[in-house]
């Protein structure tokens, strides 16, 4: 489902980053990804029980 998501451009979009406030920027596009290994404790790793059904859900909201 990523994969698809990746071929129909779905994943970055031009935005505000909310990290550096930067604007004009590549930013995620509501789709979830996990970034760190090994740790979850910023919320952006793994493991996370609910990431599968998570993603799942935004990739249905993005069509």
């Amino acid at each position: 489902m990523l994969i698809m998501a990746w071929d129909r451009r779905l994943i970055f979009t031009i935005g505000t980053s909310s990290t550096t406030g930067e604007t004009d920027t590549v930013v995620w596009n509501e789709i979830h990804h996990k970034t760190e290994f090994g740790s979850n404790l910023t919320g952006h790793g793994y493991p996370d029980p609910n990431y599968l059904d998570n993603v799942m859900r935004e990739l249905a909201a993005q069509g």
